[in-house]
């Protein structure tokens, strides 16, 4: 009995253990993978300098002149299986390197594929357009319309134009009407004097800051819409370096199902099948096939590598577009005289673009994993990162 109980506590532990471990970062990614490149690269260039050894011998003894017609056969036939020997094992080396790549490929695409979710539930969170409305038109304040109503009042029972509809929204035109009826409509100078006193912070902040807000909220749906087509390239990206391990589900499809396991399996069964091709004898059929299922799956990586660097650019371009936006929201100069006349949605609104900033820097960066250093590490040079 003691003995399933502690079976039981050990299960329970790995099961607790492995759910509370967190995916690798981009850099335990890219650290792991330096590691085993390395690994790779040192065997093969330890294999590979015995072959060259044996070569530089055979060639000097060829070089010799009192070498017997047996002799220099022999020599000549153990140069030829050298050859084929260094020719097997450049290719072996390119399978095992592409295999570790590969996989860091899918696990790349997996990272950057949340990163790009996460950037979706952020602008989705946002109340950009909300929070821009009622702070940038004068008549989302009741104070304003209030006062507005009154003074258009005056002036209108003195004249027989009457504003159309469809201009009593526009904040110009609300804005020019509020001022030009203080100044000459009907009524006492002191009330009209008083109601646009009243008013005045926000005719102020929502003249001067109004086409500036609409430039954070159009140039937030751009990179809205951005998101969108990186989200839509990475799905297509997956599908396109699945193709070649015959996986076929979409990549939304795999991750709501968790179907990472058959994905692993499918690139297994390729893997095996392409080993077993590689150590055939070079120029043969299946030699060949090798070749062109590593030039595959290396151009695949590619694709993984450009998508790379355009996610990046996206993350620069975001994070220089929200720290313009912080500066746009704290260019309202009157700021100190009226910050107790502006709504909430003002300081929402500065709130939010500061976690935008801070998002951009740290959650969705990629820092240095990109670029030349990057593509070098890929590609089997581990001293490259």
């Amino acid at each position: 009995m003691k003995q399933l109980i502690f079976i039981a506590v050990i299960l329970l532990f790995n099961i607790t253990n492995s759910l509370s471990k967190s995916p690798p970062t981009l850099e335990e990614l890219f650290i792991e993978l330096r590691d085993n490149v390395k690994i790779i690269k040192d065997d093969y260039n330890n294999q590979i300098n015995q072959y060259y050894k044996k070569l530089d011998f055979i060639n000097n003894e060829l070089s010799k002149k009192d070498k017997s017609s047996k002799e220099l056969l022999r020599l000549l036939l153990e140069k030829d299986e050298i050859e084929r020997a260094i020719s097997s094992a450049t290719l072996k080396i390119n399978y095992k390197l592409v295999k570790v790549r590969y996989r860091k490929g899918l696990d790349l695409i997996k990272l950057l594929y949340e990163k790009i979710l996460d950037l979706d539930h952020h602008f989705t969170a946002l109340n950009t357009y909300q929070n821009i409305s009622n702070i940038s038109n004068p008549n989302s304040y009741p104070e304003f319309v209030k006062s507005k109503e009154s003074l258009v009042k005056n002036i209108t029972t003195k004249s027989s134009i009457q504003i159309p509809d469809i201009l009593k929204s526009n904040i110009y035109v609300s804005l020019a009407t509020t001022v030009v009826s203080a100044f000459i409509g009907s009524g006492k100078k002191a009330k009209r004097t008083e109601e646009i006193e009243n008013i005045s912070c926000i005719l102020d902040f929502t003249a001067i800051m109004h086409s500036d807000l609409n430039i954070i909220y159009y140039e937030t749906e751009f990179l809205k819409d951005n998101n969108i087509t990186l989200k839509n390239n990475i799905i297509k990206l997956f599908t396109e370096y699945t193709k070649v391990i015959k996986y076929r589900v979409n990549l939304d499809e795999c991750r709501n199902t968790d179907d990472w396991d058959s994905v692993n399996e499918h690139l297994d069964e390729f893997l095996n099948k392409l080993e077993k091709l590689a150590k055939k004898e070079s120029g043969t059929p299946e030699y060949r096939q090798a070749i062109k299922a590593i030039s595959n799956m290396e151009f695949s990586l590619d694709r993984v590598l450009s998508f790379l660097n355009k996610y990046s650019n996206f993350v620069e371009q975001g994070s220089k577009y929200y720290n313009k936006f912080y500066k746009i929201i704290n260019n309202y100069k009157n700021i100190n005289k009226c910050s107790s006349k502006l709504p909430v949605q003002y300081e929402d609104l500065k709130q939010d673009i500061k976690l935008s900033i801070e998002k951009f820097k740290v959650a969705y960066d990629i820092g240095e994993l990109k670029g030349t250093g990057l593509r070098d590490l890929i590609y089997g040079n581990p001293d490259a990162y």
